[in-house]
C-alpha cells in the first residue's frame, strides 16, 4: 500500500484478496489526505481484471466515502502507481484532484459518430475550450480503437491522452458524471475532457524500445509497407534487426545470419534480444509534434515475403517515417 500526495492530488494503490479489502486499504489512504479545506472534486480510478465486475461497487464506496461525485477510469489487465505496479491479482490504483468547478466535463462512452460533438461534451464546449482530452477506449467496440482517439481528437479539438483498456476477463469503464451515470459495459469511448484553464504537462510511456534507426517509407497504402528508403520493407528490416543484435554480442553483421544465430547460437544472446527470435518486434510511428521523441507502437500483422511488404496495425503512406523496436 503507498500513498503519494501533493498540493492538489492525492493518489493510492493497493493489492487485496477481493474487492473489499483492496477498496477499504485503497480508500483509508485516501482519506488521509482529505484534509480541511480540501475540495476534490473529480476521481481517476484504475482496477485489475480480476475485479472487472466489482468496479461499480468500488466507485460507490469510494463516491460515498469521500464525497466525491465525478469519477473516470477503466480496467486493466495490471495497474500502476506510487511507484508499485501490480498484475494477475485484484489490485485498485486512484488518485483524487482539485479542480474549479466547470473547468472539466466528464463524458460516458460513445462511438464517436458525426456530429457526436454535443453528446461526448454536451453544453460544456459552448463555454469552455478543450486543451486536454483523458480518454479510455473498449477494444471490444465496433470500430479501431486507434480511429476512436482520432475521432475524439477532431470533434474536441483538444490534446487527446489516455488509450485502450485492457483486459482477460470482463471490459469496463468508468464514466460518472451524475448519479445516473455509472459503469458501462459497452464498447466506445469515455472519459474527461478540461479546459485551458489547467496547466497540464503530459509525457508518452511505452512498454517498447528503438531498434533500428528511423526509415522513410518510400511505398505504401492501406496498412502494407513495401519499401522503406527504396528497398524492400522486409529486407530492410532484416538489416537493422541483424545490425543490432550483432552490435549487442559484439559480432560484425556480415559474420553470421540471424537464421544461423537463432538456430545454433541462441544462448549467447542477451535475454533482452530473446523477443526477436520469438517475432515480437513492432513498427513504430514517430509523433510529429511532440518534443519529447514520443512515437505509437504499433503490432506487425503480416508479412509477405514474396513480395518484401510488411502489414501494420496502422495505415501507413508514403513518406511516413518508421522504426522497429523491441518490447523492454
Amino acid at each position: 500500500m503507498t500513498l503519494v500526495t501533493s498540493s492538489q492530488f492525492a493518489s493510492a494503490i493497493a493489492a487485496g484478496t477481493d474487492w473489499r479489502d483492496t477498496a477499504k486499504a485503497v480508500l483509508e489512504q485516501l482519506q488521509r489526505a482529505v484534509k480541511p479545506g480540501h475540495k476534490f472534486t473529480l476521481g481517476f480510478v484504475y482496477v485489475s481484471d480480476y475485479l472487472a465486475q466489482d468496479v461499480g461497487s468500488i466507485v460507490n464506496l469510494f463516491r460515498s466515502v469521500l464525497g466525491i461525485e465525478q469519477w473516470t477510469g477503466c480496467v486493466g489487465i495490471g495497474v500502476c502507481g506510487c511507484g508499485e505496479e501490480y498484475f494477475d491479482r485484484p489490485a485498485v490504483a486512484a488518485m483524487i484532484g482539485e479542480f474549479e468547478p466547470g473547468s472539466f466535463c466528464t463524458f460516458p462512452p460513445v462511438k464517436l459518430e458525426p456530429g457526436d460533438a454535443e453528446t461526448v461534451l454536451g453544453g460544456w464546449m459552448k463555454e469552455e475550450t478543450p486543451m486536454l482530452v483523458l480518454a479510455h477506449g473498449d477494444p471490444t467496440g465496433v470500430d479501431e480503437p486507434a480511429r476512436m482517439l482520432q475521432k475524439l481528437d477532431g470533434l474536441t479539438q483538444g490534446f487527446v491522452v489516455g488509450g485502450v483498456s485492457t483486459s482477460r476477463m470482463k471490459y469496463a469503464q468508468v464514466a460518472r458524471a451524475k448519479a445516473s451515470e455509472a459503469i458501462h459495459y459497452e464498447g466506445g469511448i469515455s472519459g474527461v475532457a478540461f479546459s485551458s484553464d489547467i496547466p497540464v504537462a503530459a509525457a508518452l510511456t511505452q512498454g517498447c524500445k528503438p531498434v533500428g534507426p528511423m526509415r522513410h517509407v518510400t511505398r505504401g497504402s492501406e496498412h502494407k509497407i513495401a519499401e522503406l528508403d527504396g528497398t524492400g520493407a522486409i529486407d530492410v528490416f532484416e538489416d537493422d534487426m541483424r545490425a543490432y543484435v550483432m552490435t549487442k554480442i559484439g559480432r560484425d553483421p556480415n559474420e553470421i545470419t540471424l537464421e544461423s544465430l537463432a538456430g545454433e547460437e541462441l544462448e549467447a544472446v542477451p535475454e533482452e534480444l530473446q523477443g526477436l527470435f520469438r517475432g515480437e518486434m513492432h513498427v513504430a510511428f514517430p509523433v510529429s509534434e511532440s518534443d519529447q521523441a514520443d512515437y505509437l507502437v504499433r503490432n506487425i500483422i503480416g508479412m509477405d515475403e514474396e513480395e518484401g511488404v510488411i502489414t501494420v496495425s496502422e495505415p501507413v503512406a508514403g513518406g511516413e517515417r518508421v522504426f522497429i523496436c523491441l518490447p523492454r
